[in-house]
């Protein structure tokens, strides 16, 4: 089988979360999202200020959307707790780990070999900290950095 057929098998496999909305999507400006990323109870406990969301305005919009296709969500029709799960505490947390990472990376010479970082996130007994671990590991994935349990 040559490679094109092959990604094409597995493009198909695997079910289709396609269903038309029963009623039009209330779109927002970015403005709009920028407000409510701005009144999210963590911003300032990871060290993020409305400046820094605007500055990485387009990361939001790439980690969001990327959470909706984790979840299979329909990014123009998420309610305010799905919202608010993803703008208030999935991605501010993530962006802080980020900046760990690369914190952490800078304070070493290239070539020279980087001990890991022990990053601890804990959750509520029963929040299921399982979503959050699988989030940050398929993004963390997407931009090549290994993590582990």
């Amino acid at each position: 089988m040559n490679r094109d057929a092959s990604i094409r098998s597995r493009l198909r496999e695997g079910p289709i979360y396609s269903a038309f909305p029963t009623q039009p999507a209330q779109v927002s400006s970015v403005q709009d999202l920028y407000d409510f990323i701005c009144s999210g109870p963590l911003l300032d406990k990871v060290g993020l200020t409305a400046e820094k969301v605007a500055e990485s305005i387009d990361k939001w919009l790439f980690y969001g959307s990327k959470l909706c296709r984790l979840f299979q969500l329909n990014e123009l029709y998420l309610t305010i707790p799905e919202k608010a799960r993803f703008y208030h505490y999935y991605i501010p947390v993530f962006l802080w780990c980020e900046d760990q990472i690369s914190e952490h990376r800078s304070k070493f010479k290239d070539g020279e070999e980087i001990p890991p970082l022990v990053v601890w996130i804990m959750s509520l007994n029963g929040c299921c900290v399982q979503y959050p671990f699988t989030i940050f590991s398929t993004v963390l994935d997407s931009i090549f950095i290994r993590i582990g349990i």
